[in-house]
């Protein structure tokens, strides 16, 4: 497991340190971002949903990087309106990012 978390939270870092450094008005690296993460998205939806009553250091850190990447890569990432509501894959990534989305909203 700490494996994982070394390599879960580099990745987070570099995405978040790509994000904070190319600025708000770089909408591409919003996208490869936020394309990274659905590619990912069993990955993250493990981190969202497990909510234990008492978290330790490291979950916390991973539920705190994890939020921060998403957040900032969904607010200049893929607009819904990219999605073509046609297309099989487009359906399954606006499908993975509405999940994400609500499970972040349900965290407390």
């Amino acid at each position: 497991m700490a494996r994982y978390r070394q390599l879960l939270f580099a990745a987070l870092k570099f995405c978040q340190a790509m994000l904070t450094s190319l600025g708000i008005e770089n909408q591409d690296c919003g996208n490869q971002v936020m394309q990274f993460i659905l590619s990912h998205g069993e990955v993250f939806h493990g981190i969202l949903r497990d909510r234990q009553p008492s978290l330790n250091l490291s979950a916390l850190r991973e539920l705190a990087l994890t939020t921060a990447v998403l957040t900032r890569a969904n607010s200049r990432g893929i607009p819904d309106a990219e999605f073509d509501d046609l297309d099989p894959a487009g359906i399954e990534l606006k499908g993975q990012k509405v999940r994400i989305e609500r499970q972040m909203l349900a965290l407390r």
